[in-house]
């Protein structure tokens, strides 16, 4: 009884190891290339380097506007006169904010081949 409990536990222990190591193999042999990075082309570098700039302040004070905004009106009692000139001036900082951004991808795309824009907007359009 005792032999026999050995045996088939040696095996087990033997399939599995022989499973391990096919495995292992399988995986060594079909592991694929690591993707190469493409070198990044100058128009995305300008790209981000003009959002830092342009961009990034835009968006900040459209969301001083927005947070001035909803605080006014999570107030007990707020001033509705303070309501719509604070909704005046965030409907402002959005139109400043769209034109910046579109300004930026216009001069973005003038200096950029053909091939590069459609890379660059298709992938923004995907988004």
């Amino acid at each position: 009884m005792k032999s026999r409990f050995i045996s088939i536990a040696l095996l087990i222990s033997l399939a599995f190891n022989i499973g391990f190591i096919v495995m292992f193999i399988y995986f060594k042999c079909t592991k694929s290339k690591p993707i190469e990075e493409k070198p990044r082309v100058q128009h995305e570098r300008v790209h981000r380097q003009f959002r830092n700039e342009g961009i990034a302040e835009a968006r900040r004070e459209n969301s001083e506007y927005r947070r001035a905004f909803f605080q006014e009106l999570a107030k007990p009692e707020f001033d509705e006169e303070r309501v719509e000139e604070l909704a005046q001036r965030l409907k402002e900082s959005q139109k400043t904010l769209d034109q910046t951004v579109v300004k930026h991808f216009i001069n973005l795309r003038k200096g950029m081949t053909a091939e590069e824009a459609e890379e660059f907007f298709g992938n923004m359009r995907q988004r």
